[in-house]
């Protein structure tokens, strides 16, 4: 009997395997593009045996959607800024958030990666705001102040809250990113 591999790194492959296929087929569908792979010893090409034109109408509605999810990401730094040297300290909280945000398109679905992104904009907005009340805190890499203020409790108080509801979301997110945090610190050499 085969005995399951304790590497961590042997672990991750099968869903990084996954996760590469499925952004694969995505891509040979939307750009129509053939994604070959051996199937019962023949070489099929998976755009072709898709099923009815529902699943491409589907996938399509979830690229656009995607884009949608990401398109002022990348600008959010500069959205967060209450002076100008905010904007590079940003950007170093939003390549922090990036695999997480990655991690989560993979597994869940955009309704909930939506949640949480507005959630990540909400900390990183935090954040901004704690270096400028404290300029100890400015002095800090952004993942040591984002380890600072997240854990597995939840994260920094957030002014913008209207309900509990809203702060539990808030706070989940906040656990999950401690979470991937720390489990990619852990995978790390």
């Amino acid at each position: 009997m085969k005995k399951a591999s304790s590497d961590p790194d042997i672990i991750a492959s099968e869903k990084a395997l996954r996760r590469a296929a499925q952004r694969a087929f995505e891509i040979g569908i939307n750009s129509s593009t053939p994604v070959y792979v051996l199937k019962d010893g023949e070489l099929v090409d998976l755009t072709k045996h898709k099923k009815s034109g529902a699943r491409k109408s589907g996938i399509d509605t979830r690229m656009v959607k995607l884009k949608k999810l990401w398109s002022d990401f990348h600008d959010w730094p500069q959205r967060w800024a209450g002076i100008p040297k905010d904007i590079a300290y940003g950007k170093g909280i939003l390549e922090i958030f990036k695999p997480f945000v990655e991690e989560l398109l993979s597994r869940h679905n955009l309704n909930t990666v939506k949640r949480h992104l507005d959630n990540l904009w909400l900390l990183g907005g935090e954040l901004i705001r704690a270096i400028n009340m404290d300029p100890e805190d400015r002095e800090k890499t952004p993942m040591e102040l984002l380890l600072g203020n997240i854990d597995e409790t939840g994260g920094p108080y957030c002014r913008h809250m209207d309900s509990e509801e809203q702060m539990r979301s808030y706070e989940a997110t906040c656990k999950k990113l401690f979470k991937f945090i720390l489990e990619r610190k852990r995978l790390k050499p």
